[in-house]
């Protein structure tokens, strides 16, 4: 309901108001701002000052994921809409390098920025894209997703459990496709460092580059200050594919080192725009004690920094 009605609203009002419901989001989810408070504080090392404002800025980050998508896909279907008022592609090369290629793209990234917006951004480019989620919870949520989020804007979606036969069909048809990889792997995954401390990490990028030649590319969807007289500024940031890992490396470590450098990219756009990301999620649950996965092979531990 409280969608809806900002969704009927001017652009301008509904983005101020999704920026309002996640300060107020943060005021009263006080537990989970001071738990992400204190993530912000043992990586990055900041002050409590410091760290209090980038555990607010996640708030606001998600609340924006939530509108705009929608806002956004309203305002490309206006006449004078000019993407490039309100775009800016870091990285473009890479991009149609990649596409060009002829071997399935990967686009690797996480809950960072302006996440939900990735996919009409791909559409726009005239490179629609497949994504994998998985199903949320709650069911109205979900049809909220997909009827408001990701109609019209991708190939489609592939179900995180038992989705992998779909993507890889889609890479040996050399289809694009986007993954969120900065979420807690539990026992599917490998524990590598994240932000100086030991995480559980999705190996699924590594797999997909390794059994099926994809390439894997970065990429970041950053919110910019806008204009005076505008409401959407985005950087959008594809960086170079990431190189393959030396062929005498087995295949688990090839698996491995390639979602170290997925990683890695991740960690470092994290450091620059902290406030940017999902802190909300416990990224290093169980981790430390070795309870979610099993750590890299020592071929691998010995080469990472």
């Amino acid at each position: 309901m409280v969608l809806g009605l900002l969704w009927s609203l001017p652009d301008r009002v509904a983005v101020r108001g999704m920026r309002w419901f996640g300060r107020v989001a943060a005021s009263v989810c006080r537990s989970r701002r001071q738990t992400a408070q204190s993530r912000v504080q043992e990586c990055l090392g900041v002050d409590a000052d410091r760290a209090s404002q980038i555990a607010r800025g996640a708030f606001v980050s998600m609340s924006l994921n939530m509108i705009e998508p929608e806002l956004l896909r309203r305002r490309m279907a206006e006449d004078d809409f000019v993407f490039d008022d309100h775009f800016v592609i870091e990285g473009r090369e890479h991009l149609q390098a990649a596409l060009a290629s002829g071997r399935g793209v990967v686009f690797c990234g996480g809950h960072f920025g302006a996440w939900e917006v990735f996919p009409s951004v791909m559409a726009q480019l005239g490179h629609p894209i497949w994504i994998m989620a998985r199903a949320v919870a709650n069911p109205h949520v979900e049809a909220w997703l997909a009827k408001r989020v990701r109609v019209g804007t991708v190939r489609g979606v592939v179900p995180k459990e038992g989705g992998i036969p779909k993507l890889a069909r889609a890479l040996k048809r050399g289809e694009p496709m986007a993954l969120l990889l900065d979420q807690r792997a539990r026992g599917h995954g490998v524990v590598l460092p994240f932000l100086g401390r030991p995480a559980s990490h999705f190996k699924t990028a590594g797999m997909l580059s390794r059994r099926f030649g994809a390439l894997l590319m970065p990429f970041y969807v950053l919110r910019e200050r806008p204009a005076e007289n505008d409401d959407w500024a985005y950087r959008v940031v594809f960086e170079a594919p990431i190189e393959e890992p030396l062929p005498e490396l087995t295949a688990r470590d090839a698996e491995i080192e390639m979602t170290r450098r997925v990683s890695v990219s991740l960690e470092a756009q994290v450091r620059r725009h902290p406030d940017q990301w999902l802190w909300l999620h416990d990224r290093w649950k169980a981790a430390w004690r070795g309870e979610d996965a099993v750590g890299p092979t020592p071929s691998v531990a010995e080469s990472l920094p």
